[in-house]
């Protein structure tokens, strides 16, 4: 007998240049490109993952929306959240700003999507000597979030794939 596919809307979000676009680069086509490419509106792509432990577990189909987070697409990005079950809301912490941010995103996501399963991501572990937030900094903000967090890398690929497959877990157990 075969599995179903569950089909799932993610979203990702975050400041601009915080690594969005290239997070899901690496989780869909396992490619990283060094050039930044700034997202107008929104980028939809798919992939189908196998959450936890059971290879005879369901199949959930990802529809993954790139969400820019250019200012001047405040007004009409909340419509790209309808539907969603779930986001990745990241933050670059080499700049300490993306993090404050955190709380907008979280705010106008929920409040749109009325979705509980969130995971925010520290991005650019491979960068951390750059870092204005410390590790301990990060998991705070996560916890006044009421979010779990990763720290991930888009370049090396450091817990890119386990992001993407926990938030398909957590969607699995709504």
């Amino acid at each position: 007998m075969k599995t179903p596919t569950i089909v799932k809307k993610v979203c990702v979000l975050g400041d601009p240049a915080v690594g969005k676009t290239s997070l899901v680069g690496r989780f869909v086509n396992q490619q990283f490109g060094e050039e930044y490419v700034s997202t107008i509106g929104a980028r939809v792509c798919e992939k189908r993952v196998r959450p936890g432990e059971e290879a005879s577990g369901p199949t959930v189909q990802l529809v993954i929306w790139d969400i820019a987070g250019q200012a001047q697409f405040t007004s009409v990005t909340p419509g790209f959240y309808r539907g969603a079950e779930g986001a990745l809301i990241v933050c670059d912490p080499s700049r300490r700003e993306t993090l404050r941010s955190l709380f907008s995103w979280e705010h106008r996501f929920r409040e749109t999507a009325a979705a509980r399963n969130l995971i925010v991501l520290f991005n650019k572990t491979d960068l951390e000597a750059r870092w204005e937030v410390s590790r301990a900094q990060a998991e705070s903000v996560a916890g006044e979030l009421d979010c779990p967090c990763l720290f991930t890398s888009a370049k090396t690929g450091e817990n890119v794939d386990e992001a993407f497959n926990t938030l398909a877990a957590r969607m699995l157990r709504k």
